[in-house]
């Protein structure tokens, strides 16, 4: 079997049969998307055009 990278550091077989586990039991709603939300900021902050990160962008974005 071919290895598997993630970040450049080798994935186990129990590690992705933990994942499949772990999606298979479910997830909680609220908590992906405080966390897709907390991933867009991040972003944002990081590859903002003018150097500054915008809150009132950040606050418009979130109630969209």
């Amino acid at each position: 079997m071919s290895e598997r990278y993630l970040h450049g550091k080798p994935v186990t077989d129990e590690q992705i049969q933990a994942w499949a586990d772990e999606a298979e039991a479910g997830y909680d709603p609220n908590k992906l998307r405080l966390a897709r939300s907390a991933l867009r900021d991040r972003f944002e902050r990081e590859h903002c055009d003018c150097g500054e990160y915008n809150t009132e962008t950040a606050q418009e974005n979130e109630q969209q």
